[in-house]
């Protein structure tokens, strides 16, 4: 009788190990895997965030250096068409109850040199290779994502710098318009480098897969805790 309140503890103790993995791997998922042209990419190093504001065409320059492949999340709004919003792909007239991506102007710009204005060539559109939120190769350009309101105009995209330079430069973001000096807003950018090969990230088990080894652990554990009866 004096084991049993143990055995109960022990079981609570794994199942409680378990949940907490589970979590964890949940809030801190297995690097991705993007296949490009026939080749698998992987993020690699760290990522950097930055802002780019509406309120000058060359809106925000990267500390580090790219080339090649890197993953883009950019997020947020502001006004560069008069008092019409507009987000990295879509501009609207109507305060977002519709949208429009046609033309060039109130998007998103990406060089790898300082923009200017009304720099139509360099809407990152002209430089999507991969949508990430339908996980889609893009193989004609421009490309521009589906239209996204949820979590402040979200869009993840892998774009090429391979089309801009030769070597790793800092990258320039901006917004696509004629005049300044009226716009507000900005863009909330995170940046990773992609490479080819093996992943810098060490694999990490499925959280199904763990959870259903720990949970048979528990269960060997109170198997054998009730043999002692």
């Amino acid at each position: 009788m004096g084991s049993q309140p143990f055995r109960k503890g022990g079981s609570f103790v794994i199942a409680a190990v378990a949940a907490t993995a589970l979590v964890s791997l949940i809030a801190n998922p297995v690097s991705a895997q993007y296949i490009i042209q026939g080749t698998t990419y992987n993020t690699t190093g760290s990522t950097e965030n930055m802002v780019a504001v509406f309120t000058k065409p060359d809106g925000g320059i990267s500390t580090n250096t790219y080339y090649g492949f890197v993953l883009v999340d950019v997020n947020g709004t502001g006004i560069a068409g008069g008092t019409n919003p507009n987000d990295a792909f879509y501009y609207s007239n109507d305060n977002w109850a519709t949208h429009t991506s046609v033309g060039s102007n109130y998007m998103m710009d990406f060089d790898s040199k300082t923009l200017s204005a009304v720099a139509n060539a360099r809407d990152a559109k002209n430089f999507v290779m991969y949508d990430v939120s339908t996980n889609t190769e893009i193989t004609s350009r421009p490309y521009v994502p589906a239209y996204n309101s949820a979590n402040n105009h979200k869009y993840t995209v892998i774009l090429d710098t391979a089309l801009l330079q030769a070597n790793a430069t800092n990258l320039h973001f901006g917004v696509n318009d004629g005049t300044y000096t009226d716009n507000s807003g900005q863009y909330n950018l995170s940046i990773t480098q992609l490479s080819s090969g093996t992943s810098s990230s060490v694999p990490e088990p499925s959280p199904v897969a763990l959870m259903s080894g720990l949970l048979a652990a528990g269960s060997v554990f109170t198997i054998r805790k009730r043999k002692r009866f």
